[in-house]
Protein backbone atom coordinates (compact mmCIF):
# COMPACT_ATOMS: atom_id res chain seq x y z
CA UNK A 1 0.00 0.00 0.00
CA UNK A 2 2.79 2.49 0.92
CA UNK A 3 4.84 1.95 -2.27
CA UNK A 4 1.60 2.82 -4.24
CA UNK A 5 1.15 5.76 -2.51
CA UNK A 6 4.70 6.54 -2.49
CA UNK A 7 4.99 6.24 -6.19
CA UNK A 8 1.70 8.60 -7.40
CA UNK A 9 1.72 11.24 -4.11
CA UNK A 10 2.90 14.54 -4.20
CA UNK A 11 3.68 16.85 -1.21
CA UNK A 12 0.72 18.70 -0.95
CA UNK A 13 -1.69 15.38 -1.04
CA UNK A 14 -2.77 14.37 1.98
CA UNK A 15 -3.30 10.46 3.33
CA UNK A 16 -6.20 9.15 5.50
CA UNK A 17 -6.80 5.83 7.52
CA UNK A 18 -10.49 5.27 8.00
CA UNK A 19 -10.84 3.44 11.08
CA UNK A 20 -8.28 2.39 13.94
CA UNK A 21 -4.60 2.97 13.88
CA UNK A 22 -4.50 -0.39 14.42
CA UNK A 23 -4.91 -1.10 10.57
CA UNK A 24 -3.03 0.58 9.27
CA UNK A 25 -0.08 1.76 11.61
CA UNK A 26 2.99 1.52 9.29
CA UNK A 27 2.11 3.91 6.60
CA UNK A 28 3.12 6.92 8.21
CA UNK A 29 6.55 5.01 8.62
CA UNK A 30 6.70 4.20 4.57
CA UNK A 31 5.16 6.94 3.15
CA UNK A 32 6.77 9.52 5.75
CA UNK A 33 3.83 11.16 5.60
CA UNK A 34 1.88 12.39 8.35
CA UNK A 35 -1.11 10.28 8.81
CA UNK A 36 -5.10 11.48 9.41
CA UNK A 37 -7.50 9.47 10.86
CA UNK A 38 -11.55 9.32 10.12
CA UNK A 39 -13.33 7.39 13.09
CA UNK A 40 -9.98 6.55 14.37
CA UNK A 41 -11.17 7.44 17.93
CA UNK A 42 -11.99 3.97 18.88
CA UNK A 43 -10.01 2.09 22.13
CA UNK A 44 -7.66 3.40 23.94
CA UNK A 45 -7.40 5.84 20.83
CA UNK A 46 -10.49 7.01 22.32
CA UNK A 47 -8.49 8.74 25.14
CA UNK A 48 -5.65 9.90 22.82
CA UNK A 49 -8.00 11.62 20.15
CA UNK A 50 -8.81 14.28 23.13
CA UNK A 51 -5.38 15.34 23.82
CA UNK A 52 -4.42 18.66 22.45
CA UNK A 53 -1.05 17.25 20.39
CA UNK A 54 -4.02 14.90 18.77
CA UNK A 55 -6.21 17.63 17.59
CA UNK A 56 -6.13 17.67 13.42
CA UNK A 57 -5.01 13.99 13.46
CA UNK A 58 -8.59 12.47 14.58
CA UNK A 59 -11.00 13.58 12.30
CA UNK A 60 -14.63 12.93 12.08
CA UNK A 61 -16.28 11.69 9.00
CA UNK A 62 -17.86 15.53 7.96
CA UNK A 63 -14.51 17.09 8.43
CA UNK A 64 -13.06 13.89 5.76
CA UNK A 65 -15.75 15.73 3.33
CA UNK A 66 -14.56 19.10 3.46
CA UNK A 67 -10.96 17.56 2.91
CA UNK A 68 -12.03 15.54 -0.11
CA UNK A 69 -14.13 18.56 -1.74
CA UNK A 70 -10.96 20.76 -0.93
CA UNK A 71 -7.67 21.57 -3.79
CA UNK A 72 -5.74 18.91 -2.25
CA UNK A 73 -5.62 15.19 -3.30
CA UNK A 74 -6.72 12.82 -0.75
CA UNK A 75 -5.34 9.61 -0.70
CA UNK A 76 -7.73 7.07 1.55
CA UNK A 77 -7.03 3.71 3.27
CA UNK A 78 -10.33 2.25 4.29
CA UNK A 79 -10.23 -1.50 5.41
CA UNK A 80 -13.14 -3.19 4.30
CA UNK A 81 -14.24 -5.66 6.60
CA UNK A 82 -16.80 -8.30 5.29
CA UNK A 83 -19.87 -9.08 7.24
CA UNK A 84 -21.63 -12.27 7.29
CA UNK A 85 -25.46 -11.85 6.19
Amino acid sequence: MAQAINAQAAPADVLVLEGSLSYGGALPFYTRRRLLLVNGAVDYFSITARLPEARGVFNRPGELQKLWDGPRRVFLVAIVRSIAV
